[in-house]
């Protein structure tokens, strides 16, 4: 849902993103938002938001709920992603890596790369814990610590900063979806936690969040299994009775632990009756197929890679898609071309090896369920259940579902969305479990008004839970927590200082790529004439200084060079500054057609969509109008129109709907396909990367989700990556003329690179 409390004209769901034109007449703006003192209603919006966080062990999820709403909202990156994997990277020379720009370096820089963050939060990384984990942990570490090696030194960081980095990056994107300024908290952070979790791990939870910035009595830690609870109760709330309690299992199956809940419900009352979980879910079997893989290897090529960590690392990845295909069909593969300098790995996967892989799992969920049954007492039977709803990404497997229904002897429900439903939980119990101050005082505002069509306390359905589910914690000492904070701003100004010469750097990239496009146009050949020519060999030479400089090249130095080329360029070529001035005054008239376009499209715009289908009728035009938009080369503004309509897509729920799925799906892909367009355009390329792979998510023979993914890899100077994805966009639409077109480029453009890198590591080595 959109934020009612904004301005009308504002964006939908989903933070609008900006891009800068490289090459700019520069220009302020008076009296503009950044300039302004005044509070903006988004900071407002922001501060009385209930976040909620599921911090899994591969991927992390936010969103967030204003309490004049009915639902909460997904928060995407800032790759257009509902989920974040829970990465951060530690590299020399550069600052920290979160999330998508973390998950390659678990390959190429495994030993300075965290993962499995739940997995090690709150326990002594004993030596014992590191070899029983050593396949997917090879970052240095001791007792509670993370050992960094870092350019100004070496540094002992403790886990729970360290999760308090990523839950920090995660309230960064909800805090950007809203506009809020750097600094602004919501009214509530809740992180749920498995129901096996220590005092010292739910502690260690607690810890992060305050490392993150969130006051302590804005922090909340609520088990997993209440969090689902609740998200149940919220949207099934018309189906429940005043008096009469329901009957609800719920079992969960997650990548490092499993849950079974036994609980009943009315509208008015959550009573958890018993509860049962374990550290173990479905990361066992692709830890059964990476061993598998492992032994193929040592039988077929006589080479033992246990102890290669990039090679390992690869290997796991592929198993897991290896395993989520089997979940679909009988037989898959584990490929990995190139695993080393002589191996490439091809091993056949069936069907019943995964169930072989799943069956401890399987006998363990049933013993949880036997466990679950057995604490709720005599009185409990299983014909008293009326449903089981099972959810979680483990679940998927069939061997896992087929041993549930053998137990319970009924049909299992999934009515719930097993990627959200957590983190939905855990926004919605810090509005109507755990309400501050402010949340009290806006909620007392909004059913005091007297045209209030409906009581907001009864929209967002508040509920007794028993028993009280907030969960004590053991915190650090207020002296560790000093030292964590001292930490963290250290490595803060160490990032900020790599972000602000890498943005210098990339400044005079774009300033020479831009006045060579700007040099390849018709109306500035004209002005310009044979003056072309000069200022093309003036833009090499600034390039090579480029490439002369050393990593330790501070960020004013860049600085200066951009401001003494644009100065020798503007002024020794007059004709280029009035060139640029014509531009710019043609981009202000289509900007203000543009803002008024948007200003009749928002007040035709009478309601916020209530139901999925409004939804996707507001996600359709939102489509279109970035369809148009980039039609007209207005790329950014594009961008933000798709970011847009995938928002309103990510608050559709009918999953079950087989026509609003399709729908959802059709507009996903080409949304995530013309963001991948527009990015490139835009020099953004990255995102266009994220957006080819999460279309190839919905339909993995997308050639031109690969060849778009080609363009921008190759674009990135990540040749061999985009041949590979180009080769496969060739593979599925042969004889595509632009897609053997853009192969020859990216070959031609490799052995060029490679002649720049012969001529830098000459100059670097004086030889």
């Amino acid at each position: 849902m959109a934020d009612t409390s904004e301005a009308t004209a504002g964006p939908p769901p989903g933070a609008s993103e900006t891009t800068e034109t490289p090459m700019e007449v520069d220009a302020e703006t008076p009296g503009s938002p950044a300039n302004s003192t005044e509070p903006k209603p988004s900071e407002e919006a922001f501060a009385m938001m209930s976040v909620g966080f599921d911090l899994g062990n591969l991927m992390s999820k936010v969103c967030q709920l204003n309490p004049k709403e009915q639902m909460p909202t997904i928060v995407r990156n800032t790759a257009s992603n509902e989920q974040t994997p829970s990465v951060i990277s530690f590299r020399q020379r550069q600052e920290r890596y979160f999330g998508d720009d973390a998950v390659s370096h678990l390959t190429s820089q495994p030993a300075s790369t965290v993962c499995d963050l739940k997995k090690i939060i709150g326990v002594d990384l004993t030596e014992e814990f590191v070899k029983a984990n050593g396949l997917n942990f090879p970052v240095k570490c001791a007792q509670n610590t993370i050992e960094l090696s870092l350019e100004d030194g070496d540094r002992s960081v403790a886990v729970p900063h360290v999760v308090g980095m990523l839950l920090k990056r995660l309230l960064e994107f909800a805090r950007q979806q809203k506009s809020g300024s750097p600094g602004v908290m919501p009214a509530s952070a809740v992180v749920a936690v498995p129901t096996h979790f220590s005092d010292k791990q739910c502690g260690a939870i607690r810890d992060a969040l305050l490392i993150a910035g969130v006051p302590a009595d804005r922090a909340h830690i609520i088990p997993e299994s209440v969090a689902e609870l609740l998200c149940y109760h919220h949207s099934h709330y018309a189906e429940l009775n005043v008096s009469e309690p329901t009957t609800i299992v719920m079992v969960d199956v997650g990548h490092f632990q499993s849950f079974v809940t036994l609980a009943r419900m009315t509208k008015t009352k959550i009573e958890v009756i018993a509860t049962r979980s374990s550290p173990t879910g479905s990361g066992m079997v692709d830890m059964g197929l990476l061993r598998d893989a492992v032994k193929h290897i040592q039988d077929t090529k006589k080479t033992d890679i246990s102890s290669l960590p990039k090679a390992l690392a690869r290997i796991s990845k592929e198993a897991r898609k290896c395993k989520e295909m089997l979940s679909m069909l009988e037989t898959s593969n584990v490929t990995v071309e190139t695993l080393t300098d002589e191996i490439d790995l091809q091993m056949k996967v069936s069907r019943e090896t995964l169930n072989q892989h799943a069956q401890p799992l399987a006998d363990g969920l049933v013993g949880l369920c036997e466990q679950v049954m057995e604490a709720a007492g005599p009185d409990f039977s299983k014909d008293a259940v009326n449903r089981v709803e099972i959810l979680g990404g483990g679940i998927r497997m069939p061997c896992l579902q087929e041993r549930l229904k053998e137990y319970w002897g009924k049909p299992l429900a999934t009515t719930m969305d097993g990627t959200l439903s957590l983190t939905q939980g855990c926004a919605i119990y810090g509005v109507v479990q755990q309400p501050t101050s402010e949340t009290t005082r806006i909620l007392q505002s909004l059913v005091s008004k007297a045209d209030e069509s409906r009581r907001i306390m009864d929209t967002l359905h508040h509920v007794e839970i028993v028993p009280a589910p907030e969960v004590p914690g053991v915190s650090m000492s207020d002296e560790e927590m000093a030292k964590c904070m001292e930490v963290e701003a250290d490595l803060q100004a160490r990032d900020d200082k790599h972000i602000a010469t890498a943005t210098a750097k990339n400044s005079i990239e774009e300033y020479v790529y831009a006045t060579r496009s700007n040099l390849d146009s018709p109306d500035m050949q004209k002005a310009l004439g044979d003056d072309c020519t000069k200022v093309r060999d003036m833009l090499t030479k600034v390039e090579e200084w480029l490439w002369d400089m050393d990593e330790d090249t501070a960020a004013d130095v860049y600085t200066a060079k951009l401001e003494s080329t644009k100065k020798e360029i503007l002024d020794g070529f007059p004709a280029i500054s009035k060139e640029l001035e014509r531009q710019a005054a043609e981009q202000a008239k289509r900007d203000a057609a543009m803002a008024e376009e948007a200003r009749k499209a928002a007040a035709e715009q009478k309601k916020e969509p209530r139901t999925d289908g409004e939804r996707i009728k507001f996600a359709e035009e939102r489509k279109d109008q970035g369809n148009g938009l980039l039609k007209q080369e207005h790329y950014s503004e594009s961008i933000t129109r798709y970011v847009q309509a995938l928002a309103y897509l990510g608050e559709v729920y009918a999953s079950e709907d087989a026509d609003i799925k399709a729908k959802k799906e059709a507009i996903s892909l080409s949304c995530h396909l013309n963001i991948a367009n527009a990015a490139i355009k835009v020099q953004m390329y990255q995102k266009a990367i994220d957006n080819c792979n999460k279309a190839l998510e919905l339909q993995p023979g997308s050639a031109k989700a690969y060849f778009r993914k080609g363009q921008a890899l190759s674009l990135k100077s990540e040749f061999t990556q985009a041949k590979e994805a180009l080769d496969k966009a060739l593979e599925l639409a042969p004889g595509d003329k632009l897609i053997e077109k853009e192969l020859k480029q990216n070959a031609k453009k490799m052995e060029q690179h490679k002649a720049k890198e012969k001529k830098m590591y000459a100059n670097m080595f004086g030889s």
